[in-house]
């Protein structure tokens, strides 16, 4: 091989280095995707944003959320920029524990609350263990109009007792500029109202509600989730002994207009934003 050709094969090579990292970089800054994972009876649900801003909400009842997680994550990527316990029953905890192991999880949120559990102390151990930073911020920017905010609880819970873990639920609403998602964590309908009483129902609206507590009919009252008034609810639910979901509360989302989406029958349930600015779901 000549000299001149051995030239112009270096300079190819560098441009398509070149090109592949611009195309990346563009990408990531440019990806929007919010999927509910299929991980039975229990909840998941990944948030990737811009700029390689990857948030985990929940980890389901075993390992599962891992095959998920590589499944929506490229294979390269093995960072998570923020997990969120939203309270630490096993099957929202449960899976969080082996990401925590095989994953580079950078902050973590959660109630801190005084809960008895085998699984929980593990999850507490490593994140001690491995020094991530825990964080309680009422708000956090992640740029270009994108920013999680606590819905409730309304102070840090660490060391408290509380008698329905349910209700110690993290509530979250992700807001973009083109669409928001309301995470409802295993809340009950009491919670619902003390949210109701203190924040405007103007600031409650989210496209996309995650239903709360597997569509339990101990959740999603009706002035709740009018005030949501979501145009796809999910439900995060598998096979279970406790009747969830409740056809009740089914018939309700559906007579408010909302596009009822179960994870034990749709399977994965993902939502990404169109080049014309618009949401989609696929599923």
């Amino acid at each position: 091989m000549s000299k001149k050709i051995k030239i112009i094969l270096l300079v190819v090579i560098c441009f398509l280095l070149v090109a592949s990292s611009w195309l990346y970089y563009d990408c990531q800054n440019k990806k929007f995707e919010v999927v509910f994972f299929d991980v039975g009876q229990g909840d998941a649900a990944l948030i990737n944003l811009p700029g390689n801003n990857e948030i985990l909400i929940d980890g389901g009842p075993d390992m599962t959320v891992l095959y998920k997680l590589g499944r929506y994550l490229p294979i390269y990527d093995r960072s998570i920029e923020l997990m969120i316990l939203t309270h630490p029953h096993a099957d929202h905890l449960t899976g969080l524990v082996e990401v925590l192991n095989r994953y580079e999880v950078k902050k973590v949120m959660y109630t801190g609350i005084d809960y008895d559990s085998g699984i929980y102390r593990e999850f507490t151990k490593i994140l001690k263990r491995k020094n991530i930073k825990t964080i309680w911020k009422n708000k956090i920017d992640f740029g270009k109009g994108n920013y999680l905010e606590i819905v409730y609880p309304w102070e840090n819970l660490e060391n408290k007792k509380i008698e329905d873990i349910n209700n110690s639920s993290i509530v979250v609403k992700l807001d973009t500029p083109n669409a928001d998602f309301l995470f409802t964590g295993d809340i009950g309908i009491d919670v619902e109202k003390e949210i109701l009483e203190e924040i405007e129902q103007e600031n409650l609206k989210a496209d996309v509600l995650k239903v709360g507590h597997q569509g339990s009919d101990t959740s999603s009252g009706i002035e709740f989730v009018e005030a949501v008034n979501p145009n796809y609810a999910i439900i995060s639910v598998g096979e279970n002994d406790y009747g969830h979901p409740s056809l009740r509360v089914i018939r309700r989302l559906e007579r408010l207009g909302a596009q009822v989406l179960r994870t034990d029958k749709e399977g994965d349930v993902r939502f990404s934003i169109n080049r014309k600015g618009e949401l989609e779901v696929f599923h």
